[in-house]
């Protein structure tokens, strides 16, 4: 029992498992890959990489008074 605990507690946390964020579209990780961006930071400190597709449209508009 104890050792089923562990293994489950470890599993999410594991070597193979990514964290997610940016509403579940980015993934954490140490470097992102060329056409991810960085927006914001994981809670465990690592870089939230979005691929373009999910990335927020940055560019300037203009705002008519």
């Amino acid at each position: 029992m104890f050792l089923i605990i562990i293994t489950q507690r470890e599993g999410p946390l594991g070597v193979g498992s990514t964290e997610k964020c940016w509403n579940l579209h980015g993934h954490c990780r140490d470097t992102c890959s060329r056409n991810e961006k960085v927006f914001v930071f994981c809670l465990s400190g690592k870089l939230c990489c979005v691929k373009p597709k999910f990335q927020p449209n940055t560019s300037p508009r203009l705002i008519n008074a």
